[in-house]
C-alpha cells in the first residue's frame, strides 16, 4: 500500500492533513486528518468518484504502465517499437522516392479514384463506424479526418468536370 501525505494551506481556517493511499495503484482513498487529534475530518473513497473522475485516474494510470502490471508495459513497450518502425519506414519510403536530380517533384502515382467503392460493404462499415467514434472522442482528428474527407471530394469533382470537358 503507498500513501502520501499532504498539508492544507496555509490561509484555510482548520488545517488538516489529506492522507491518500492506493492499495493497487489503480484507485485511491483520501482522508482528512486533524492535526491535533488525528480524528479524522472527512473522507473519500474512490467508488466514491464521477465517473469522468474515474476514468481519468484509469487513463493516467494506463499511460504510466502501472493499471495492469507488466501486461500494461508490455503492451506500452510493442506500442513504442510500432511507433519507432512506423517512423523508420516512413523516412525509408520517403528517402526510396524523394526528389533527385533526374525526378524533381515527383510523387509517384496516386491511388485510382473509387477504391473505397470496392472494399467489401462488411469490412467497410465497422472501418467508418470506428474512424467516426474516434472523430468524435479525439476532435482534432475528427476535424482533420472530415477535412481531408471534403478536400478529397472536391479534388474527385474537378477531375471529373475535367475529364467531362475532354
Amino acid at each position: 500500500m503507498e500513501c502520501c501525505r499532504s498539508a492544507s494551506p496555509s490561509g484555510s481556517r482548520l488545517r488538516t492533513t489529506t492522507v491518500s493511499c492506493s492499495a493497487s495503484g489503480t484507485s485511491s482513498d483520501s482522508v482528512a486528518l486533524h492535526p491535533a487529534t488525528g480524528a479524522i475530518v472527512d473522507e473519500l473513497q474512490f467508488a466514491d468518484y464521477p465517473v469522468l473522475a474515474k476514468l481519468t485516474r484509469w487513463g493516467i494510470d494506463g499511460h504510466m504502465g502501472v493499471l495492469f502490471g507488466p501486461a500494461n508495459q508490455v503492451a506500452l513497450i510493442a506500442l513504442m517499437l510500432g511507433l519507432v518502425l512506423l517512423i523508420v519506414w516512413g523516412y525509408r519510403m520517403w528517402w526510396q522516392r524523394r526528389p533527385t536530380q533526374e525526378r524533381r517533384l515527383s510523387f509517384g502515382r496516386p491511388i485510382p479514384r473509387g477504391t473505397w467503392r470496392r472494399i467489401p460493404l462488411p469490412t467497410l462499415l465497422p472501418l467508418v463506424a470506428a474512424l467516426a467514434l474516434v472523430g468524435w472522442l479525439i476532435p482534432l482528428f475528427g476535424i482533420g479526418l472530415v477535412s481531408f474527407l471534403v478536400l478529397d471530394v472536391l479534388m474527385g469533382v474537378a477531375a471529373r468536370r475535367r475529364s467531362a470537358r475532354a
